[in-house]
């Protein structure tokens, strides 16, 4: 353990160090850039995932032009020109290696590189995305904060108000993306999220759940209302624990190493078609089920990587907020993601003490514990799993299915493909095995197991609970595009041309 913690440290280090340097390297091109004519890439859709067993490095053709000259690149397919930010070239790697008595054609990784800069399109649409939002959050927080949390109003308006603002949250990306023409995936998963916070957030100020720290004050409710993040609360004052500088220093560093490695993981992945073992059948609940296919290694490899991209995708957001709160506002907040892959030690750790604390702290207290009120624990378990993939199944949805035109890869986009029904599916499996796990537990031997285990083989079991269906969740997402156009959002590495 102590070899595979100094490894990870290792690693890690080594990340940030690579981002630096791509910082580095961006500053030093930006003057150059700016004084010459723009490097345009425009991507050519050279081949189609699906037609093939494997995806090779090289899946794409990319058209980089300047001074009207053409220079061959690899890229993900069907994203907009983006501009060139620096090239340079590798030429370390023999063209066979040796591993375990095995040779590997190593020739492929030389050759020229480039960073491309972010989509400004869709960096602007986020940023608008993310100020409309602040601005909704700020009116919603006053009406909740003098409704539904002030013991002088009637149940009527309390109800009014409620079935009010949920309806809005379900029907205001709709109306948002029409008003705003945003159709970009990227930009509407952005704006379903805040709406999916909020949604919980109102019900558990409904029903009387929103914690004592975040009532005391307008202020703090409303820090705690807006962001997707979730508070610290002192025990014996309820009020909100003061971050340190050390916090600051902390959320800075996370920010800088979540982007950079998502930079670096996306580059990856995108140069893979985001399915680097190959295409494998698993991955629809609907289809004939055979577990040769859900356990194939390259399914799960596809599967743990994905949901790699999910995790550092939502560990950027988290540590963007942190950053913010805590310096701005002197406020500490939970870390959001506690490395649920690797140091899980149950289905339940999994999701209640590891995987996106915030979702989770607002399912609980905006479902479970109101109908934990009325039902057991195992119902209860189950009816919130459900809960969060209907509203799961919306994103999908309002995300990546409803009027979608104008998009660079819409060529690609291939609506049929996307099921709903596969998120709604992968929780409810999910809040099966979590009520197995409470039945279990009773046995004595099933406990006794638990502690014995080595925390590695114990949270590859619980990885396994879930692994396999993993494409049930990421599917959607996968044909509906959202992964490359969320490359927009970093800056990714390209390979232009093999030496």
């Amino acid at each position: 353990l102590n070899s595979f913690s100094l490894l990870s440290t290792t690693m890690k280090s080594f990340l940030e160090i690579c981002y630096c340097l791509l910082l580095i390297t961006q500053a030093l091109a930006t003057p150059v850039l700016a004084s010459s004519p723009n490097y345009r890439c425009d991507f050519g859709n050279a081949s189609n995932f699906k037609n093939v067993s494997t995806v090779p490095l090289s899946t794409t053709t990319v058209t980089c032009r300047q001074n009207s000259k053409e220079i061959g690149a690899s890229s993900s397919n069907g994203a907009a020109p983006r501009d060139l930010l620096y090239d340079f070239n590798i030429n370390i790697f023999p063209e066979k290696m040796a591993v375990f008595g095995r040779l590997f054609d190593t020739s492929v990784i030389n050759g020229k590189y480039g960073i491309l800069a972010r989509d400004k399109v869709v960096v602007d649409d986020v940023n608008t995305v993310i100020l409309h939002t602040m601005v909704l959050s700020l009116i919603l927080s006053i009406v909740i904060y003098n409704t539904l949390l002030n013991s002088g109003c009637s149940q009527l308006v309390k109800i009014s108000t409620t079935a009010l603002i949920l309806t809005s949250c379900v029907i205001g990306p709709y109306v948002y993306s029409d008003v705003m023409e945003f159709h970009r995936p990227a930009v509407r998963f952005m704006m379903c999220l805040p709406h999916f916070v909020i949604f919980f957030k109102t019900l558990e100020a409904f029903f009387g759940f929103t914690p004592a720290g975040a009532k005391s004050s307008f202020w703090i409710f409303h820090v705690y209302f807006s962001n997707a993040v979730e508070l610290e609360f002192d025990e014996k004052t309820i009020e909100p624990v003061k971050s340190t500088w050390s916090d600051v220093f902390q959320s800075a560093r996370d920010v800088i190493f979540n982007i950079g490695f998502n930079s670096i993981l996306t580059s990856f992945m995108s140069a893979h078609g985001f399915k680097p073992f190959g295409l494998c059948h698993a991955g629809k609940f609907y289809d004939s089920f055979r577990i040769s296919e859900y356990l194939d290694p390259r399914h799960l490899g596809n599967c743990f990587l994905i949901a790699v991209v999910l995790q550092q995708g939502l560990a950027v957001g988290d540590s963007i907020c942190s950053l913010i709160i805590q310096s701005v506002y002197g406020m500490k907040v939970q870390r959001n993601m506690n490395n649920p892959l690797l140091e899980s030690t149950s289905p339940s750790d999994f999701w209640g003490r590891r995987w996106n604390l915030m979702v989770h702290g607002v399912l609980k207290r905006g479902m479970y514990k109101p109908i934990r009120r009325y039902s057991s624990s195992t119902i209860t378990s189950i009816a919130t799993f459900m809960a969060s993939g209907i509203l799961h199944e919306w994103i999908v949805h309002s995300a990546l299915m409803y009027h979608r035109i104008g998009i660079p890869d819409e060529s690609l986009y291939k609506p049929d493909n996307i099921a709903l029904g596969t998120p709604f599916a992968f929780f409810l499996w999910n809040g099966i095995v979590i009520s197995i796990e409470k039945k279990l537990g009773r046995f004595k031997f099933v406990h006794y197991l638990s502690l014995r285990l080595p925390r590695p083989v114990a949270a590859l079991l619980i990885l396994m609970s879930s692994l396999p269906f993993g494409m049930w969740f990421a599917d959607p997402y996968y044909e509906g595009r959202l992964f490359w156009d969320q490359e927009g959002l970093l800056w990714t590495i390209i390979k232009i041309d093999s030496n």
